[in-house]
């Protein structure tokens, strides 16, 4: 009896009782092949060496090899599936001027240019530290340091504090132009995600045409930013910047170029914003701003 018994499990279930289960039934999946291909779907069914994938969108099932898996990430509830297939948006820390709040990656640097004229370069200490230096003509005017932290799935906060000089000046009094800091919150995807951020710059009164007493003009400011990358090689970008003190605006829209995950094109356009009866407004008779940068990511 004990023979047959034994005889009865190892035919019947042979796949239940022999493997440890690596993928949660019910649970949906974005799968990448050895073959070069991509599946999305709930897991249904797995067994020692296949699992079954269901796509509930179009009712079909697909019997995937274990041995020939490469990656299969689980899908939360906030991520889609175009989202997923997209891969990760390594540029995702850049709109066109403003920045997000995204975990740096760690030894990385970044070089960002506009208009070949001003140039932001970045290394990352760790995943949530990080050095920034400006530079204006290929003269560095900035210095500072900036954080990142992620606050739950789709969430990330994070801050800049920078010092500005005047390196080519040769009178010690007026060679710091001044300061700045500010905070931001970022929420969505590599992909697709906007940020709100808001801060201080402090400008040496030297600097400006003002009768004001005091070394420095503290003028606060807000940002608000969004990037939807709806293809590998593009996405839309959007950002507008607002200091209340001056009632001046400035708003911009434009496109990146992902060439690859090192290097990264943007175009677009700048133009002055009004404030009218307690809103911002596109001013129709200035001029837009061409835009144009470039982003390169090395180690």
């Amino acid at each position: 009896m004990f023979f047959l018994v034994q005889t009865f499990f190892s035919q019947s279930a042979p796949d239940t009782l022999s493997f440890i289960h690596q993928y949660k039934a019910g649970v949906k999946y974005i799968i990448k092949t050895s073959v070069g291909s991509s599946y999305a779907g709930f897991v249904r069914d797995e067994t020692k060496y296949e699992i079954t994938v269901e796509n509930k969108e179009n009712h079909t099932s697909s019997t995937l090899k274990k041995n020939q898996i490469m990656s299969a990430r689980a899908l939360n509830g906030r991520q889609n599936y175009e989202e997923v297939m997209l891969d990760e948006n390594y540029h995702a820390n850049n709109y066109l001027f403003a920045t997000s709040a995204f975990l740096f990656k760690e030894g990385e640097g970044n070089y960002n240019s506009h208009w070949f004229l001003l140039e932001t370069i970045d290394y990352a200490l760790s995943e949530n530290w990080g050095v920034t230096a400006n530079t204006l003509a290929f003269l560095p005017f900035t210095f500072g340091v900036k954080c990142a932290y992620q606050v739950g799935d789709l969430n990330y906060v994070g801050g800049n504090v920078f010092l500005a000089f005047n390196m080519s000046s040769g009178n010690s009094g007026s060679g710091f132009f001044g300061y700045g800091a500010f905070g931001k919150i970022t929420h969505g995807t590599s992909n697709n995600n906007f940020t709100i951020a808001g801060g201080l710059l402090g400008l040496n009164s030297d600097l400006l045409n003002t009768v004001q007493r005091t070394p420095f003009v503290n003028m606060p400011f807000v940002n608000a930013a969004y990037c939807n990358r709806f293809s590998r090689q593009l996405a839309f970008t959007m950002e507008g910047w607002y200091l209340p003190q001056v009632d001046v605006g400035l708003g911009g829209v434009g496109l990146k170029l992902v060439a690859n995950e090192f290097v990264c094109w943007s175009f677009g356009c700048y133009t002055f914003l009004n404030a009218s009866n307690g809103s911002l407004q596109v001013n129709v008779k200035a001029v837009p701003i061409p835009y144009f940068g470039l982003s390169r990511r090395f180690y």
